[in-house]
């Protein structure tokens, strides 16, 4: 298993129970991904007054992002030198754009004075993997998953902006062990919950289960 730490986790339903800190949470996570939104928010830094955020402050929350998880990056990283590999967006494909969670991955990297390594991309848009009914399969995103870079013998810190289901995260880990890499940790700015946090800013930390994909 790795660990999954979030820095804000969210639900996306039940818009009518949302209290002012839920609203808050998805503007900020809506920035991480770079998407607009409507209004502002007021954004809780460790170690700084709340923090306003708007579309023309939304650039800012890559180092807020990094304000909030690094202390846990460092408690289980500990001595080890990673390299910060992220986790590519739904519609990043070969010769696309580099995702997001690339300028996340960089703000840790930066942190550490370590490296990273944005090697992965999907073969397919993720909306177009064959699914059965419910989430979608770790081994189907694994099979959809192409190396851009070469062989990872490295210790391998993910990051991605956003993660809804734990698919993404499996495949991910799984591929890059494919490669000779030792995933550690993932870290996600947001997640997406099925019911309210008590807090949506407080780390949530779940455990991921172990996959190990099948070859070509």
């Amino acid at each position: 298993m790795i660990t999954l730490v979030s820095g804000v986790s969210c639900m996306t339903r039940r818009l009518h129970d949302w209290r002012q800190e839920d609203y808050n949470a998805f503007k900020f996570m809506r920035a991480v991904a770079r998407r607009r939104f409507t209004g502002s928010a007021w954004i809780p830094v460790p170690g700084r007054l709340p923090q306003r955020l708007t579309n023309a402050t939304r650039d800012e929350v890559v180092e807020w992002f990094g304000e909030m998880v690094w202390p846990s990056v460092q408690e289980i990283v500990g001595r080890r030198s990673p390299v910060y590999v992220p986790i590519p967006g739904r519609d990043r494909v070969v010769g696309s754009l580099p995702s997001a969670s690339r300028a996340l991955a960089a703000e840790l990297a930066r942190r550490s004075d370590g490296r990273l390594l944005d090697v992965l991309r999907w073969r397919q848009p993720l909306h177009t993997v064959p699914r059965l009914v419910g989430p979608l399969d770790p081994q189907a995103l694994s099979d959809n998953l192409v190396n851009t870079g070469g062989v990872v013998m490295a210790d391998c810190v993910l990051v991605a902006d956003v993660v809804d289901g734990l698919a993404s995260v499996q495949a991910t880990a799984g591929r890059l062990r494919r490669l000779g890499g030792r995933p550690l940790l993932a870290i996600t700015a947001g997640r997406i919950v099925n019911i309210f946090p008590d807090d949506p800013f407080g780390e949530r930390i779940e455990q991921v289960e172990h996959f190990e994909p099948r070859d070509f």
